[in-house]
């Protein structure tokens, strides 16, 4: 499960932004299906206009909070839905904000306190996960130990790398017949996407669908502040 390595920082940041909306938006659609390629421009979008990634999953949830109490049942398929809303809280935001300039917005994230959140998450892993497995025998502490962060960004990172390691462990134990079968179930969601999105966001798509794949084998949560169980 190798994993293209960004170009640069910058890279490295856009690929963490897609990853952190695709996650939460994948969970409170409850259907597992990729972003499609108008959901990728549409999160480009948001991206490159610097609206933070915390704010757009602050609506996305908001906004299925609110579906949800007026009984709608019909299910979101597309970013697309959310740009209005996503649009008109960055407005907000930013004249709320005064004279912080949009980079600076982008990179100011409120502290807080994720203890209870990063509990949450803990309480959630299953019980069985393998102790002979590094990963595995030391996440629940390295997930605690991360309560004495205090900015999203920063948890978020790290709870990114904890799910990496976690999930490409439990991958490579798996019989070649069971990799295979789960690399051939990546693929049909995947080819649709072939020509329709650059290559490295395919190859990174390929291996998020992957992990994905793994996580629901092993009944994993998401390992996310803003993941809709937490």
């Amino acid at each position: 499960m190798d994993e293209p390595a960004p170009s640069d920082a910058a890279a490295r940041e856009r690929h963490l932004y897609f990853q952190q909306i695709e996650e939460v938006f994948i969970g409170l659609r409850g259907a597992p299906m990729l972003l499609s390629p108008v959901d990728w421009q549409v999160a480009r979008g948001w991206y490159e206009e610097g609206i933070p990634a915390a704010l757009v999953i602050s609506v996305l949830q908001d906004l299925f909070a609110r579906r949800a109490e007026r009984g709608q049942s019909r299910r979101v398929s597309s970013l697309r839905y959310c740009s209005r809303a996503v649009e008109d809280a960055w407005r907000q935001a930013r004249e709320l904000s005064g004279g912080l300039s949009e980079a600076a917005q982008r990179r100011t994230p409120e502290p807080r306190d994720w203890r209870e959140t990063l509990t949450g998450l803990v309480e959630r892993l299953p019980g069985d996960l393998p102790d002979d497995l590094p990963q595995a025998s030391q996440l629940r502490q390295s997930i605690l130990e991360l309560g004495q962060e205090d900015l999203a960004e920063t948890v978020e990172k790290r709870l990114a790398e904890l799910e990496r390691a976690l999930l490409d462990a439990l991958f490579s134990r798996m019989t070649r017949t069971d990799r295979d079968r789960l690399e051939e179930q990546v693929e049909i969601v995947v080819s649709p996407l072939v020509g329709k999105v650059p290559q490295d966001e395919l190859d990174q798509t390929r291996q998020r669908r992957l992990r994905q794949l793994v996580r629901e084998q092993a009944h994993l949560p998401v390992l996310s502040l803003f993941a809709s169980e937490a």
